[in-house]
């Protein structure tokens, strides 16, 4: 992996013919109107970030919702909650939604 991070590691790459690399950002929200964003969110990224990111990587944006990243929580635990999420399903990235205020 290059020192410029795993994205850009994959956008250096020299043979551009190659089968498009898969990356998945999965969106981690709270129920209800955080998880109808996510989902709006899920149909539009895939092409957003092939076009802004690179457009040999296919994304993959699933959703889950969980009601703990919307308990208000501190914000330790919605990251850690968000990143177990990212282990469990082998994303690449996870992103939280939530409509709490998180300090």
């Amino acid at each position: 992996m290059s020192k410029e991070g795993p994205l850009n590691a994959i956008a250096s790459q020299d043979n551009p013919e190659a089968a498009p690399e898969t990356r998945t950002l999965g969106l981690v929200a709270a129920p209800d109107m955080p998880e109808a964003i996510a989902t709006r969110l899920a149909a539009e990224l895939p092409a957003l970030l092939k076009e802004h990111v690179d457009d040999r990587i296919c994304w993959k944006v699933p959703v889950v919702s969980d009601p703990f990243i919307g308990s208000g929580d501190d914000e330790p635990k919605v990251l850690d909650i968000a990143r177990d999420h990212m282990l469990d399903q082998q994303w690449d990235v996870a992103v939280s939604l939530t409509d709490v205020p998180v300090y």
